[in-house]
C-alpha cells in the first residue's frame, strides 16, 4: 500500500466535506447546501458516466451498502448534481449479510421470464410511440433513459450474478468477515470484477466513525477489527485474482479527527472527554493496486498532528487520480443538463507511482 499523510480539506462540517470528496473539488459551488440538490457538484461516478460510455447491463457506478444521511437528509455529493438524474450512481441500500440481498429490480415478478419480459417491453414501446406524438417533455428522455438502463440490467446475467453473494465460496465470505464492512467490500469486488468502472462501498451507517466520545474503546473493540479483516481481505483476494494491475482502491474519510482529545472545534459536533471532533486541516489515506507504489510513504503532518508540514492533497487530486484510472480526462470538458460546460476535474494527481 502507498500511505498519504498530508491529505487536507477545508469544511469541518460532515455534509459539506462529504460532498468535496465524492465530488473531487477542493471547493463546491455558493449554492451547495447540507441536503442533495440538482444543484450539487456531481459525484465522481456520475462524470465517469457521463465522460465515458459504459458496457451495456452494468451500471457505471454503484454506492453500496448505505446512503449518508443526517435526520433524513442526504448529504450531498451522492448523486449526479447538475448532471441530471440520467447519470445518477445506483445506490444498493441493505445488509449484504442478509440471504437475497440484493436490488429488488434484478428480480423479476413470479410468472414473467426473460421472453414476456421482452414481450411486454415492445408493447410498451408502441404505446410510447402514441404518447411521444402528443408529450415531448424533456422529463421523459430522462423517464426512457432509466427505464432502458433498468432493462439492460435487469435482462444482463453478469450483472445479476455479480449481486448474487450466495455464489461467492463460503470460505472467502469468511475471510472478509460476515459483517456490512466486509460482504460490502466483497460484493464491491465482484462488481468491479462484472465490469462497473467505479464501485463506492461506505463502511458503516452515516457517522458510524464519528467518534465525538468513547473514541478509543470503539475504535479497539468495534470499528477497527472488521475494518482490518474485510480490508486485508480484498487486498488479498486483488492479487489471488491478478487484478492488482487493473483495480485502484482508495481507503479515506472525509477530514480527520482532532489533534487534542476532547477537543471542540467551531463548526464540529463538540467532543467529549474521551472524544475526538472533526478536523479538516490534515488526514491520513490509503491506496493500493492500480498505478500505486508498494510501501510508499507521502507527505506528513506537523508535530501536533494539526496541518501538513509538507506537500498537501486534496479531494480535488484525488479525484484527478481516480478519474485518470478510469480512462477520463480530468482537464476535458463535458455539459451539465442545462447545456452549460463545465471541466471535469481541476486537481493534480497525487504522486503516489513510481
Amino acid at each position: 500500500m502507498t500511505l498519504v499523510r498530508s491529505m487536507t480539506t477545508t469544511s469541518p462540517v460532515h455534509e459539506l466535506a462529504v460532498h468535496r470528496l465524492f465530488a473531487g473539488v477542493t471547493e463546491t459551488p455558493a449554492n451547495t447546501g447540507v441536503a442533495a440538490s440538482r444543484r450539487d457538484r456531481p459525484h465522481l461516478g456520475a462524470l465517469v458516466a457521463a465522460a465515458r460510455p459504459s458496457r451495456p447491463g452494468l451500471p457505471a457506478a454503484v454506492v453500496l451498502p448505505t446512503r449518508l444521511t443526517f435526520e433524513g437528509a442526504v448529504f450531498p455529493g451522492q448523486n449526479a448534481g447538475f448532471l441530471g438524474a440520467r447519470y445518477d450512481p445506483w445506490h444498493l441500500v441493505g445488509d449484504p449479510t442478509v440471504p437475497g440481498f440484493g436490488p429488488d429490480s434484478l428480480t423479476l415478478p413470479e410468472g414473467i421470464d426473460l421472453a414476456r419480459l421482452r414481450q411486454r417491453t415492445a408493447l410498451l414501446a408502441l404505446v410510447d410511440d402514441q404518447r411521444r406524438a402528443l408529450d415531448r417533455q424533456a422529463a421523459c428522455v430522462v423517464l426512457d433513459d432509466h427505464r432502458r438502463q433498468a432493462l439492460a440490467i435487469l435482462t444482463s446475467p453478469a450483472c445479476r450474478n455479480a449481486f448474487d453473494l450466495e455464489r461467492e465460496e463460503p470460505r472467502r465470505r469468511d475471510r472478509y468477515g460476515r459483517t456490512i464492512m466486509g460482504q460490502g467490500l466483497l460484493l464491491g469486488r465482484r462488481l468491479i470484477e462484472a465490469g462497473v468502472p467505479l464501485v463506492q462501498v461506505n463502511l458503516g451507517e452515516s457517522n458510524v466513525w464519528d467518534t465525538h466520545s468513547d473514541n478509543f474503546t470503539r475504535l479497539k473493540n468495534d470499528l477497527l477489527p472488521p475494518f482490518d479483516r474485510a480490508v486485508s481481505a480484498l487486498l488479498d483476494d486483488l492479487s489471488e485474482r491478478s487484478l492488482m494491475e487493473e483495480v485502484l482502491v482508495v481507503v479515506t474519510g472525509e477530514f480527520g479527527r482532532t489533534p487534542r482529545i476532547g477537543m471542540p472545534i467551531k463548526g464540529g459536533a463538540g467532543a467529549k472527554p474521551n472524544g475526538r471532533d472533526h478536523w479538516p486541516g490534515v488526514f491520513s489515506l490509503l491506496a493500493f493496486g492500480a498505478g500505486v507504489s508498494q510501501g510508499k510513504v507521502l507527505g506528513a503532518s506537523d508535530r501536533h498532528a494539526a496541518h501538513p508540514a509538507s506537500a498537501s492533497y486534496t479531494p480535488a487530486d484525488l479525484g484527478a487520480n481516480i478519474l485518470r484510472t478510469l480512462g477520463v480526462n480530468p482537464d476535458a470538458e463535458i455539459r451539465d443538463m442545462f447545456g452549460q460546460p463545465f471541466r471535469v476535474n481541476s486537481g493534480n494527481p497525487i504522486p503516489w507511482g513510481g
